[in-house]
């Protein structure tokens, strides 16, 4: 009972953790033996909501292959297709001094489309009814060009002051041609890679088909020195419900450490998964 309180306490601390959003993510995967002992294949199809559950954020589908080299250590590599919806964005407008502004921009929303290349090493030791594992990740993730809209706000600012000499609210005085509503925009093809390493600690509960599991994420920017860009608090209850079927629930922290990234925000996430393994036929021994 005080390891399973364990679990329960960390995820206590990661719902008190404060952040800007909560999100809601789901997925199914299918995972078959592929005839060959020691290899897998899997397909899967995620969604994912944020901004307090209200928008849509990405859709998924992924597929990939694992391989058993040996009783420690296994090889996976795969490939997903992500749709992900940016909202819309204000910026400030500075000068050339970058100290006084002189408007702002909004840019339109807009749907973009991602291919995300993954290649892992998996290793882990049971003690006890305790299991650790370690999986290191090379992620390259290419975003494709898109075209969006934007609009400009260019203005004068003039100082006020009443009778007394007493400083009253600016006056703002749109500049010639401002506001200016449409203009075309776009977001050029870029492409980021990062080192994912991922330790999991998962205890096996006599008797029961429920194992929790808690975990943590570190993302380091392998085109920036490998500079740590986002760590991922995880704990999770996976329900055994037959051999060839499972439910997962999550809860998840990411607590983002990188200033200039699009989404510049921590993350509270619940997660729900069912995975579907070899249900066409037994995996091969």
């Amino acid at each position: 009972m005080k390891r399973l309180l364990f679990f329960f306490a960390l995820a206590a601390m990661m719902v008190g953790a404060k952040a800007d959003d909560f999100g809601l993510w789901s997925d199914v995967s299918l995972e078959q033996n592929l005839g060959v002992k020691g290899l897998d294949g899997n397909i899967g199809l995620g969604f994912r909501a944020n901004n307090s559950v209200r928008n849509v954020d990405r859709w998924s589908a992924s597929a990939g292959l694992e391989y058993t080299i040996c009783p420690y250590l296994k090889a996976a590599a795969s490939y997903s297709y992500l749709y992900n919806y940016k909202g819309s964005e204000y910026k400030d407008n500075y000068k050339s001094d970058n100290v006084t502004w002189e408007g702002y921009n909004i840019t339109h929303a807009y749907w973009r489309s991602r291919h995300r290349f993954s290649f892992d090493l998996k290793t882990g030791i049971d003690v006890g009814r305790f299991s650790f594992s370690l999986r290191e990740r090379y992620q390259l993730t290419s975003y494709n060009s898109v075209g969006t809209i934007k609009d400009k706000y260019r203005y004068n600012v003039y100082e006020q002051y009443d009778a007394d000499g007493n400083r009253l609210e600016d006056l703002l005085v749109n500049q010639t041609g401002y506001p200016s509503y449409g203009e075309a925009d776009s977001k050029e093809h870029k492409s980021k890679e990062y080192l994912r390493s991922k330790v999991s600690v998962a205890y096996d509960i006599k008797n029961v088909p429920l194992t929790p599991s808690i975990a943590v994420e570190f993302e380091n920017n392998l085109r920036n020195a490998c500079k740590l860009d986002e760590v991922r608090y995880s704990a999770e209850v996976n329900w055994k419900i037959s051999k060839k079927v499972r439910l997962g629930a999550a809860y998840h922290f990411n607590s983002s450490h990188d200033a200039d990234a699009e989404e510049d925000e921590d993350l509270h996430a619940i997660e729900i998964s069912l995975k579907l393994k070899n249900i066409f036929w037994k995996a091969k021994k």
